[in-house]
């Protein structure tokens, strides 16, 4: 079995229980109502807060496991011992892995969706995406991308989905499919568009002054509506967005690096594991 234990937190604490001589040894103490249900040899991840931020910080096993019931309670004292076996070198973060953990429900603070318990079992596939340090790059980058849209957005991709492919939606979810329905519509709604935007304004610039730039836009109103006015828009490539270099780099990514690594051996296990969890989104 795999665990992800909370050295620091508020009802377990981490302490030295090693003999001097094997200091890479370390022990946790816990109170529960009923016995830690692990074992000997078992897999142990350390989730640590470190500099306002939630980490993975080492691996390890368990080498010990000690029970004792509590007199006039319902509560058992836990204590095991464990071996670290590796030490993360770079930021492991457990908002990374908000889309990849089947615990989390909770995609802006993870940390709220495990129990109170300082401990959580997860999967083989969960440990060893964790332990490569490798999320599940299909639900993922399906719902860091769907949940960035606007909600007008959301609701029509949802509606062309349902009316396309509602088993996507609400049989076994598949999130290759998924994804891939993502990317199609981004690409026919969102980068088409800005592709034409950009180049609209790059016409316009050429044959109108400035000032009737500012007045040019995609609306009926005749006052500066921020969203209506196509200069307005031209902030998109020149400021916030940098259209090229930002929303083109972007599709780029989503075709070419992520369909490198998308459906290897532990993805694929990893759509398994999801293929019956709620969907990743926010409306």
């Amino acid at each position: 079995m795999n665990w992800i234990f909370r050295i620091n937190e508020f009802n377990g604490r981490s302490m030295n229980l090693a003999p001097p001589d094997t200091a890479n040894q370390n022990a946790i103490l816990f109170f529960t109502k009923n016995k830690f249900a692990g074992q000997k040899d078992d897999n142990i991840i350390l989730l640590s807060f470190i500099d306002d931020e939630w980490r993975f910080t080492s691996f390890g096993i368990i080498i010990y496991i000690e029970h004792k019931k509590l007199k006039n309670t319902e509560q058992f004292e836990n204590i095991i011992e464990y071996q670290i076996t590796t030490e993360l070198r770079s930021a492991n973060f457990l908002r990374q892995y908000a889309y990849t953990l089947l615990r989390i429900k909770n995609l802006n603070s993870p940390i709220n969706n495990l129990p109170r318990n300082i401990y959580l079992q997860i999967s083989d596939p969960e440990f060893e995406s964790i332990s490569r340090g490798e999320i599940f790059l299909a639900r993922t980058m399906f719902g860091k991308f769907f949940n960035a849209l606007h909600i007008d957005h959301r609701n029509n991709f949802l509606r062309i989905l349902l009316s396309k492919q509602p088993m996507l939606l609400f049989g076994p979810i598949n999130y290759f499919e998924l994804y891939n329905e993502l990317k199609n519509y981004l690409e026919e709604n969102i980068f088409q568009h800005a592709w034409w935007l950009r180049s609209s304004y790059e016409l316009l610039s050429q044959i109108l002054t400035q000032d009737q730039l500012f007045e040019i836009g995609f609306g009926t109103s005749t006052f500066r509506s921020g969203y209506d006015v196509i200069s307005e828009h031209s902030i998109i490539r020149f400021g916030l967005g940098r259209l090229e270099n930002d929303i083109f780099s972007r599709r780029s990514y989503i075709y070419e690096e992520s369909s490198n690594r998308i459906q290897s051996n532990l993805q694929i296990q990893l759509n398994e594991l999801f293929r019956n969890a709620p969907l990743p989104i926010i409306l």
